[in-house]
């Protein structure tokens, strides 16, 4: 079962399987917001988890977003 089919704890899983990410990924956005590191992806999984937002508005804003220059780097390197 994906994660993004999950909107729930391990704990409350009734085939008792670990969901990465569940307990660690506030963790992380607080910690690259602390470094002042942009992890939009990361932002999103874990509004998920903590079901703030649902997938649809996950993957929405997150196509919203502009280009950046990663992505001008990315189609110069191909």
């Amino acid at each position: 079962m994906s994660v993004w089919t999950m909107h729930c704890s391990p704990s409350a899983r009734a085939d008792g399987q670990l969901t990465e990410g569940v307990f660690t990924s506030g963790v992380l956005v607080d910690l690259a917001h602390q470094k002042n590191i942009d992890m939009p992806i990361s932002e999103a999984v874990d509004a998920v988890l903590a079901e703030r937002i649902g997938i649809d508005a996950a993957i929405e804003a997150l196509l919203a977003r502009p280009a950046k220059s990663e992505l001008a780097r990315a189609s110069s390197e191909g």
